[in-house]
């Protein structure tokens, strides 16, 4: 069953709230895979006038929703992922994309503008499912061009054991939009490489073994601007995170290139299961950068740790029901207040993951295997594992108070000045310029 509604926002004069719920359904537990994919409901396009389809968006949401539209922790429900798309795919490509040579100006088309994932959910220190709300920076928006739908894309997995009680949820979407003027937003996003047959945007590491991965991300047609330091978000499976780091200066990553080339090591560096070894990564990645990176570098962001939450601490959660496990939540990312990005500018960031640190995780890798036929036993054999690392945050051009809207075509904004797009997401290349490998050597070292 389909329910959708909207309504004037209460406390902001000219604004809506779209909504639209799936469902219900019921879970019996047994970390089944539930999904849904296709353009989004949500009928904010019945509301427009004929003469002006261009909408600006100021906050939303999507999640796993109890009967009154509360949002359902993890565990019970983990959001593997829930994404709001701000195009229906047949005009991504032309509102979207800036076409180099007939080709888009990345691989892969992920503009996410809302999103939530396992580690979406923060401690309830800091807001527990608060934070699963995304909201535009004071005064701006995220533009979306002649509005002709949005994509949803959600899958969920009930991580309770097999046969448990009945769990009824909804599939829910939720966003906040207006037709009034706002200085345009860019969600800008940019994740690691890809690397072997792996499944939405992963790079693949040995087990038990303390690895490192360097990526960079080059700062182009979205003109000079910053980016607000308290919305950066940064998106790993924690049970296999260590930290990250988000270094300014353009020879930060020529710097890691020859640090690597130096040692022999392929990509993603790795050491042996011993956590001696990531110190002494750490060290010697630091050494590197202040040794070749320039005197521009610079450390902008960084997450000291990763963030989980052991049920028992949870005085709600019944001890019959849940896995004594630890479950994901959204990591503290510390930042600059000031980060600032010029056009051309480069980005580099540096993960370390140190998988089976942290005992009776919930290891997200054996749910992707599970889902293609594998068994849990051969799942304990594999020697690899999977990882996102992803940044998020909200960029705002300099010139954005007073920047005329988008013509319909990405080359022509970026030709004059105005390209400012609701969301930006590029994925990072390897050292050889390709975006994505398959041979087995880049899944690093065994012993180096």
């Amino acid at each position: 069953m389909v329910q959708k509604c909207t309504l004037p926002d209460p406390s902001e004069a000219g604004a809506m709230w779209s909504f639209q719920r799936l469902g219900p359904y019921s879970t019996y537990g047994g970390y089944n895979w539930m999904s849904w994919v296709g353009r989004s409901l949500l009928d904010i396009e019945d509301y427009l006038p004929e003469d002006n389809k261009n909408v600006t968006l100021l906050a939303g949401t999507v999640y796993a929703a109890d009967m009154e539209s509360n949002a359902i922790p993890y565990p019970p429900i983990h959001i593997h992922h829930a994404h709001l798309f701000p195009y229906l795919k047949e005009t991504m490509t032309e509102k979207r994309f800036v076409i180099k040579d007939g080709h888009a100006d990345e691989p892969g088309g992920h503009c996410v503008i809302f999103q939530n994932h396992g580690d979406s959910w923060c401690s309830e220190e800091d807001g527990g499912p608060a934070c699963l709300l995304k909201t535009a920076p004071e005064g701006h928006g995220f533009r979306i061009f002649d509005y002709d739908g949005m994509i949803l894309d959600m899958e969920l997995n009930d991580v309770r054991p097999s046969k448990s009680s009945r769990q009824n949820f909804f599939a829910l979407a939720a966003v906040k939009w207006t037709q009034e003027e706002r200085a345009p937003a860019t969600y800008l996003q940019f994740g690691n490489p890809q690397s072997g047959k792996t499944i939405g945007s992963t790079y693949r590491f040995k087990r038990r073994r303390a690895t490192a991965l360097y990526f960079n991300y080059t700062h182009d047609n979205l003109g000079s601007g910053k980016v607000a330091h308290s919305s950066v978000v940064m998106h790993a499976h924690q049970s296999q995170f260590d930290s990250w780091w988000l270094f300014k200066g353009k020879g930060v990553y020529a710097a890691l290139e020859k640090y690597r080339v130096e040692k022999g090591y392929n990509i993603p560096i790795t050491e042996a299961k011993n956590e001696d070894n990531i110190i002494k990564l750490k060290q010697e990645i630091i050494g590197a950068i202040k040794k070749d990176g320039g005197e521009d570098v610079e450390l902008i962001c960084e997450v000291d740790k990763p963030c989980m939450s052991c049920w028992e601490k949870d005085g709600h959660l019944k001890k019959s029901e849940y896995p004594e496990m630890l479950y994901d939540r959204r990591v503290d990312v510390k930042c600059a207040e000031s980060i600032r990005l010029e056009e051309g500018e480069t980005l580099t960031v540096v993960v370390f993951n140190y998988p089976e640190k942290a005992q009776k995780t919930l290891n997200l890798d054996w749910i992707h295997y599970r889902n293609l036929g594998h068994t849990i036993e051969e799942i304990e054999k594999e020697e690899t594992l999977q990882q996102h690392t992803i940044f998020r945050g909200d960029y705002i051009r300099d010139d954005a108070q007073g920047l005329a809207w988008s013509s319909g075509t990405p080359g022509l904004d970026v030709q004059e000045g105005k390209f400012a797009p609701p969301a930006k997401w590029e994925y990072a290349y390897w050292p050889d310029g390709t975006a994505e490998h398959f041979e087995p050597e880049y899944i690093g070292d065994l012993d180096p």
